[in-house]
């Protein structure tokens, strides 16, 4: 679709990109001041749908009140007639983009027609191709991104640099230039701005009984401490009002969906959490104990692991295996490709050379 963009930025902070999209929508709005903006929450169908109605009711489209309207080509055919004005049209959280794909019912004016699907039109149809304007997604996996536009379209959402994390931690705390602890906090977080948002805000509200030194020493004491102050919430943040503002429960979102939508990635990431975070071996996890056939016994779970760990490097250190085992287990190690890809594709892992 013409004027199609994405941001990517995979399993960080998931609203770090829609405030990417509300900055950019604004000095849009700066620039040009009679183009519209529209943003549509596309989460799930439901919200997708509410959102054109939305913006059916603000532009008083004629025919919205028509009970048996097609709300979806109502609202495009109004994008396509170029005497509106130019616009853009915001995506909002596009994590998963099959509904946009599946030719379904767009309203009572579909049921009338004997059940023949040959009428029923993926929404993705109603996103307009038009020179009149622009569609901007949001997005937290690659995986989406490519079901709805080329590689060339995505725009990568990169780390926050040090020198920006710290200008983002000096605005929400008030104050002006660095001070004790704040280098060390914003790299305790690794630099990720809802997370920053979080602490400061944490900060602010206990101000003076907490700084930014005893925040870090408290955030360094323990996991369980660290895990505490990463559950708190942080606030209005001009955010969606069904999105999480703690790190910890947004992390917790991504790896639900990635547990029911694949499995086997999920386990491997269990598997990968006995190891040290950084620089795990390949070979110690492509052949890894499968956790989920374990998970009615969870008191077994670590020991078998364990076990399974002391065989492998045995076996590693031994010999490495065959080109006949290789082919044996070709299959498997399809899967681990896919698994790991979904993991990298929600930055829960990265991949190194070596």
């Amino acid at each position: 679709m013409r004027g199609a963009r994405v941001l990517d930025s995979a399993c960080r902070p998931r609203r770090r990109r829609s405030q990417l999209a509300i900055e950019h929508c604004y000095r849009i709005r700066e620039q040009s001041a009679e183009t519209w903006v529209f943003w549509v929450h596309a989460s799930n169908a439901a919200r997708f749908e509410q959102s054109y109605w939305d913006i059916a009711d603000h532009l008083k489209i004629s025919g919205r009140r028509n009970p048996r309207v097609n709300i979806f080509k109502l609202v495009h055919d109004w994008l396509c007639d170029e005497k509106k004005g130019k616009w853009i049209l915001v995506l909002d959280n596009v994590d998963d983009a099959s509904f946009l794909l599946i030719a379904q019912s767009t309203g009572k004016e579909d049921q009338g027609n004997d059940g023949d699907s040959r009428n029923l039109r993926p929404l993705l149809a109603y996103l307009p191709q038009s020179q009149n304007g622009s569609i901007l997604v949001t997005t937290r996996t690659r995986a989406a991104a490519l079901k709805l536009m080329e590689e060339s379209d995505i725009i990568a959402v990169l780390p926050m640099e040090e020198l920006h994390a710290l200008a983002l931690l000096e605005k929400k705390l008030g104050i002006q230039g660095t001070s004790d602890g704040t280098s060390e906090l914003v790299a305790a977080l690794e630099f990720m701005p809802l997370a920053i948002v979080q602490a400061a805000a944490y900060i602010t509200q206990r101000v003076p009984r907490c700084s930014v030194r005893q925040y870090l020493l408290e955030f360094q004491k323990s996991d369980r401490e660290k895990t505490s102050l990463l559950y708190k919430e942080a606030g209005q943040l001009r955010r969606d009002r069904e999105a999480k503002n703690s790190i910890i429960i947004t992390w917790q979102i991504s790896f639900d969906y990635i547990c029911r939508t694949k499995p086997s990635a999920a386990n491997l990431l269990s598997f990968m959490s006995f190891f040290d975070r950084q620089g795990i071996p390949e070979a110690l996890v492509r052949n890894r104990v499968r956790l989920g056939e374990y998970s009615q016994h969870p008191h077994r779970k670590e020991s078998r692991a364990i076990r399974h760990l002391r065989r492998l490097f045995n076996r590693n250190r031994n010999s490495r295996r065959d080109q006949e085992g290789h082919d044996r287990h070709s299959k498997h190690e399809d899967g681990f490709e896919d698994d790991l890809l979904t993991l990298r594709d929600y930055s829960f892992v990265s991949v190194a050379e070596d």
